[in-house]
């Protein structure tokens, strides 16, 4: 999934894989200098963490922006988990 659309009754989501994708609109919603405007996501995705991987949702109500939505997903793998704490 790079990009898709689901539209409800009233409000639109849009889904993004990529914050290079992101319309203005993202920023637009959020006040300067915040930690997820495009710029900052971009230097965080660009980080190619291992095992990372990022999501992006923009709602809209009509055609009006109102929410900016970011998720990090993480693969949890075995290196992870701090087994010492998980046999207590």
């Amino acid at each position: 999934m790079r990009h898709c659309t689901k539209k409800s009754d009233s409000f639109q989501y849009e889904y993004y894989q990529s914050c290079a994708r992101l319309p203005q609109d993202w920023d637009t919603l959020l006040p300067d200098g915040h930690f997820l405007k495009r710029s900052n996501l971009k230097a965080t995705q660009q980080s190619q963490l291992e095992h990372l991987s990022y999501i992006y949702v923009l709602v809209s109500n009509g055609d009006n922006p109102i929410a900016a939505i970011y998720f990090q997903l993480l693969r949890l793998q075995q290196h992870h988990l701090n087994e010492e704490s998980l046999s207590s």
